[in-house]
């Protein structure tokens, strides 16, 4: 009697999103200039030097391994319900002014170069309560 052996091989593939560093930041939502209408005011990374007010967020600031800034956030836990609807709430963020990411950040992240996130309109994803600006 012959025995044949059968080898089955399953190959499962799927997209892994590399983060080379995450940061814990306070951000402040509002144009540069005057913290105004829409935008990032600014991105704080030693949190130690500002104090509390209204309108700043806990969150994580991350690059890919595209070379994609992003920020993400408990979108139930990190900002009020008026914040993400001003803000948030159409699927989209928008940025009315450049905004250059402090060096500092840049530096504790290990990106290479200054980074400037543009005027525009950047995509938003939320998963369960964790809401993540990709610029």
């Amino acid at each position: 009697m012959k025995k044949i052996l059968i080898f089955i091989l399953i190959l499962i593939t799927f997209d892994v999103v590399e983060a080379y560093s995450k940061l814990v930041v306070k951000v402040k939502w509002g144009r540069a200039r005057d913290c105004k209408s829409m935008g990032i005011c600014f991105l704080v990374f030693n949190v130690d030097e500002i104090t509390e007010s209204k309108g700043q967020t806990n969150a994580i600031i991350d690059y890919t391994k595209s070379q994609h800034l992003t920020i993400s956030f408990n979108k139930t836990k990190d900002i009020t319900q008026e914040t993400f609807e001003k803000y948030f709430s159409k699927g989209s963020f928008i940025c009315e002014d450049d905004f250059p990411v402090p060096a500092e950040i840049l530096k504790a992240l290990n990106y290479p170069g200054p980074y400037t996130i543009k005027a525009g309109e950047y995509p938003i994803t939320i998963i369960d309560d964790i809401l993540t600006i990709e610029f």
